[in-house]
């Protein structure tokens, strides 16, 4: 892809433009699955004439391999009311691991803050590979309360680690005996998705807003 780089701010604003190019003369064009209930509601402070395009777009989990196995983005739109002339803003979480697509999340398109831009652009919201709202959710609730179980056991710091160690392989053992490939869980191939979602909305250029992480995911996605 080729890139140009527009700006950089330290709160993670990126814009880009890129030239549509297919990643392989082979590879399938990326296909949008429409849903006819969305992931979240949109606040009532949002444009009432505006109605959200949900749904998944799908990917391979690993590019490149053939073990066929694939994943579900969620993807929410919001189309411009006066249409759309100019390319869309395209909105990722950081974390990595956070949601792209939830209520505190939505209230951004308020018209006093970024629902202006939906004057003349589309907003994409965009969930990564991983995240809530995708076919394969990397969540691992026991790791989330393990410290507090080790301390309800009264561990000693050592114990407590070990513990802590062992919750969390128990997640990884899980999860990779369901086939999923945890190494294709990177900056890489979420930069790919980036793309695979552009090409499955039919948007020729995009503008790439990300925040915290999903600033960093900028720059693979400048690559």
């Amino acid at each position: 892809m080729k890139f140009k780089v527009i700006a950089l701010a330290a709160f993670g604003l990126t814009l880009t433009g890129c030239d549509r190019r297919e990643h392989s003369m082979t590879a399938a064009m990326p296909g949008f699955e429409p849903l006819q209930q969305c992931f979240a509601e949109l606040p009532a402070e949002v444009n009432p004439e505006i109605s959200p395009d949900c749904g998944y777009v799908t990917v391979p989990e690993t590019r490149g391999s053939e073990d066929g196995r694939m994943l579900k983005l969620g993807v929410l739109r919001l189309k411009s009311p006066q249409g759309a002339n100019k390319s869309p803003f395209f909105m990722l979480a950081g974390g990595p691991g956070q949601t792209a697509i939830s209520e505190d999340k939505l209230i951004l398109l308020r018209p006093e803050l970024l629902g202006q831009v939906l004057q003349d652009r589309d907003i994409v919201l965009m969930e990564q590979r991983g995240t809530r709202n995708t076919s394969t959710f990397l969540d691992c609730p026991e790791a989330n309360t393990a410290a507090w179980a080790a301390h309800e056991r009264e561990l000693s710091d050592e114990e407590a680690e070990a513990f802590e160690i062992e919750v969390l392989q128990g997640c990884i053992d899980s999860l990779r005996s369901q086939g999923v490939n945890l190494d294709a869980y990177n900056s890489v191939d979420n930069a790919a998705d980036v793309d695979a979602v552009r090409q499955a909305l039919g948007y020729e250029r995009i503008i790439y807003y990300g925040a915290s992480y999903g600033s960093q995911l900028g720059q693979h996605v400048l690559r």
